[in-house]
């Protein structure tokens, strides 16, 4: 299993008619050539998070995991939410995201937090019909369009990492006027709405914004989403930084 996902993910190049590339972060997403490959995947990733977990945190979870296990280079899809179409499960949450492959030329997302998905694989246009009540949601493409950028200022909460909702008197909801609901496609390392803001401003010409150009996972976010995400029983919780392959720093003096 191990060897066969290590080829696929060796033939992962960027062109820009492939499937799954993202032509603003010259990134390609990898593509499978079944949805079996994508459960195998999916059963990879850990259900055993917290129940008010952050979504961004269990997805850069998920996404670092398989990365550095079978070296798949997924992309994050965020869905942003109008006041027509926000969350089913939740009305409060201002954005949902989750990692995604390409399986045959289509996008499928793997979002196993949810019970509503069986544990399995979904297309992108059903996963989006769940949370964002629509097969079709406005892409974002704030690299071409100045007011798809002015509206990612929107999910910038109040502490600059989760949004807030009009419920509590700050709206943070996209407006209606082109669609139900928007989606972002990044690549894997991008963790809130607030870094692919930065990245994006990044893009418009705004080169003070540089440092939200990433390339690699930062090991410092990826420790946190796992402390975060994984519940107390789970033993990840209290052995994140060896689950990730992270040295303490006591150990690190030790090995020098």
């Amino acid at each position: 299993m191990y060897f066969l996902f290590a080829l696929l993910s060796l033939s992962v190049s960027a062109h820009a008619d492939q499937p799954g590339f993202l032509k603003d972060f010259n990134y390609q997403v990898t593509e499978l050539k079944s949805m079996g490959q994508a459960q195998a995947l999916e059963n990879l990733m850990t259900t055993d998070t917290r129940q008010k977990s952050i979504c961004a945190n269990r997805a850069h979870l998920w996404a670092n995991d398989l990365a550095r296990m079978r070296n798949i280079q997924t992309g994050k899809v965020f869905i942003h939410f109008t006041a027509k179409g926000e969350a089913n499960e939740n009305g409060d949450w201002a954005y949902h995201v989750a990692p995604y492959v390409i399986v045959n030329g289509e996008e499928v997302v793997l979002d196993p937090g949810f019970g509503v998905f069986g544990g399995k694989p979904v297309k992108l246009s059903a996963w989006t019909k769940y949370f964002g009540k629509s097969e079709n949601c406005v892409v974002l493409d704030p690299t071409e369009n100045a007011s798809h950028l002015a509206l990612e200022k929107n999910d910038i909460g109040s502490d600059d990492v989760t949004p807030l909702s009009s419920r509590y008197g700050t709206a943070r909801q996209y407006p209606s006027t082109e669609g139900i609901c928007y989606i972002r496609k990044t690549p894997m390392f991008y963790q809130f709405p607030v870094d692919v803001y930065g990245v994006d401003l990044l893009h418009s010409g705004k080169n003070e914004y540089v440092s939200y150009n990433m390339e690699a996972f930062d090991p410092a976010s990826v420790l946190m989403a796992c402390q975060q995400a994984t519940t107390l029983s789970f033993k990840m919780k209290h052995d994140c930084p060896t689950y990730l392959g992270i040295k303490k720093e006591k150990e690190k003096k030790k090995t020098r």
